[in-house]
Formats: structure tokens, C-alpha cells, sequence
């Protein structure tokens, strides 16, 4: 049955952009298929978001497969990554994060985001409805964007964490404190952890304005950024940056002179981007990506997500619930059980 699926998407991103693509030449097509079909997703994206017309459904399609790449995802790994690790032993959700995290990129949050994005504008809301009938190809891209969104949690768990091989294993100080600071962000409580809050740090270049915490653990602190809504969600965040130049991004912090004042770094630089928070990547995301799934996929991959959320949902009690959306409270509870 794998095999059969993994064949079958190969050719999936050459039928979705003959059977949704509307709006280019033929040949366009062509030459941007050839770009994903050899890698070259810097060039389909050059090619299509510099175009000064219009977007067509078939251009959306395949800048969301072309971020996908750049993430270092494609239908086929991420269908082998869930099946070897479902069909595997002990803890599977755990193996799921390892395995997807050593194929993506330094940059697959923010690129799974613009993917995600690209699907939705084709798809709205067809996906989820009940009632619609939906075409091959946007079936195609149903399980296309379900897989997303879950290829987008599992690495957002890399980001909590100091150790990624050690998760599920031993003790790690900074899924500690994450795991605190979603807590405090969630309710105002702290846990094990001391929480102390410092100045906002206002980004200049995306204009945004975010509470700063540091969270303390076992003797080693660590910050986080919460966003201003309430309720409050913690920011996914890459290395460390100063207020004003993201591109001055490093992996260490930096402590002397004016370099003093470099922050935990967001994912997002845009200003027109939404912030990528732990809310919306390992909640929602992974909630969506089962809810798409749902009706799109084939009995053996749905089989396999539904094993991912069931061991959140048993970690919390919940295995006999009728209810089977998961909440930030789940994820927490699931993360520490995780963490010993």
C-alpha cells in the first residue's frame, strides 16, 4: 500500500498544475514543472512571486510545492517518514519529530507557513466541507496541505528543545522552560520554572511589539517572546537577532556593548506576515492536519496520523474522549510526560 502511494506522488505535483492551473502558457507550465521536477525551487519562486500579474491557481500550487522543497519536504518523504515511524515501536510521535526534523531545512517553519498559505488560497475551506464534492486534484491537494501542516508541528518541536535525539529519553532544560513559558503564556501560572518578565522588544523592521520573559530552570535561563493578544501565545524563534536587523541572526547570543541587546529572534520578518506562534504550529496545525486528512488521505496514512494524536490524547487522559481536538493544555501535558 506505501509503495503504491509513494508512486502515485510522484506525478501529483504535474497533474495538479494541468488540472488547476489557469491563468499561463503552456509552456510556462512546462518550464516551471521541469524547475520543481530538478530541485530548483530559488527559481520558481523568482520566476512566479517577481510576476507582476496576477497569481493563477496552477502559479499558487506550485510556489506552495516549491516552499515545501526549500523545507525539505515532498509528499513522498513525509508519507515514508509517517508510515516507518507508525509502523515502528515504542514511541512513534517521538521517532515522527526526530525523523522529520532531520530532513528539514534551517528554515522549514517559516517556509511551511508560505506553503500553507499558497494551498489555502486555492483551496479556502474546501477540504473541511462536509458537503462538497471534491475534484482528483484537489483531493491531491487536500493531502498536500494536511501533510504540511503536520510536517510543520513535528519540526516547531525542535525549536523547544536544546537536544532533539535526546527527546523522549532524558531530561532537557530547555523543554523545561518551553514547555513553562507556553504555560505562562497560557494561564499566568510557571510550573516548576521562575518566570521574570523584562522591557517589550519592538522589532522595528516587521513593526511588532512583543512581551519578553526570561524563564529560569535547573540554574539555566532562556527567553521567550509572547505575543500581546490575549490570550498570550509564545513565538516560535530562530537563534538571536537586534531589534532593528534581522539579517544579523546568530546562534549564540551575543553579551557585550551594544550586541547587549540582541533578543530570541521570531521566525517571521514580515510585516505583512502573521506571527508563527506555538499556538498555531503544534495546536492548530496538528489539528488541522488530521481534520484534512480525514477525508482525503488513504485508510493506512489516516490510520497512521490518528496513532500521533491518540498518544497526546492518552498522555492526558483523554483517550475515551468524543472530543478529539487537542487544546495547548494537551501539548504541554504531552511534552512534559516526555521530558523525564
Amino acid at each position: 500500500m506505501i509503495k503504491r502511494i509513494l508512486t502515485t506522488s510522484l506525478v501529483v505535483s504535474a497533474l495538479l498544475l494541468s488540472a488547476c492551473g489557469d491563468g499561463g502558457e503552456g509552456e510556462s507550465v512546462l518550464e516551471t514543472q521541469q524547475m520543481l521536477d530538478e530541485r530548483n525551487y530559488d527559481g520558481v519562486i523568482a520566476k512566479l512571486e517577481n510576476n507582476t500579474t496576477a497569481l493563477s491557481d496552477g502559479d499558487s500550487i506550485a510556489l506552495a510545492s516549491a516552499y515545501m522543497g526549500k523545507a525539505g519536504f515532498s509528499l513522498a518523504s513525509i508519507i515514508g517518514i509517517v508510515a516507518t515511524n507508525a509502523n515502528g515501536t515504542g514511541d512513534a510521535f517521538t521517532a515522527f519529530v526526530k525523523d522529520a526534523v532531520k530532513n528539514s531545512s534551517n528554515d522549514a517553519i517559516g517556509e511551511l507557513e508560505v506553503a500553507k498559505n499558497y494551498y489555502n488560497s486555492v483551496l479556502q475551506t474546501k477540504c473541511l466541507d462536509q458537503q462538497g464534492v471534491l475534484s482528483s486534484s484537489e483531493s491531491d491537494l487536500c493531502l498536500y496541505a494536511g501533510l504540511a501542516n503536520i510536517a510543520q508541528t513535528t519540526v516547531s518541536i525542535s525549536s523547544l528543545t536544546d537536544n532533539i535525539n535526546a527527546l523522549g529519553k532524558t531530561a532537557d532544560d530547555k523543554l523545561k522552560a518551553s514547555v513553562c513559558a507556553m504555560q505562562y503564556a497560557y494561564d499566568g501560572s510557571s510550573g516548576e520554572c521562575s518566570v521574570s518578565t523584562n522591557a517589550d522588544a519592538t522589532f522595528t523592521q516587521s513593526a511588532t511589539t512583543y512581551k519578553s520573559i526570561d524563564v529560569t530552570y535547573n540554574g539555566n535561563s532562556f527567553e521567550y517572546l509572547l505575543t500581546k493578544t490575549v490570550p498570550s501565545s509564545t513565538v516560535i524563534t530562530k537563534g538571536f537577532c537586534p531589534l532593528d536587523d534581522f539579517s544579523k541572526r546568530v546562534s549564540t547570543k551575543l553579551t557585550t556593548g551594544y550586541e547587549a541587546s540582541y533578543h530570541v529572534c521570531p521566525t517571521t520578518e514580515k510585516t505583512t506576515a502573521e506571527e508563527i506562534t506555538t499556538q498555531k504550529v503544534l495546536v492548530d496545525a496538528l489539528n488541522n492536519s488530521t481534520d484534512l486528512l480525514a477525508t482525503v488521505a488513504t485508510d493506512d496514512v489516516k490510520k497512521d496520523i490518528e496513532e500521533f494524536k491518540q498518544e497526546i490524547l492518552v498522555a492526558n487522559g483523554r483517550q475515551n474522549d468524543s472530543n478529539k481536538t487537542l487544546t495547548a493544555t494537551d501539548i504541554i501535558k504531552y511534552l512534559e510526560d516526555n521530558n523525564k
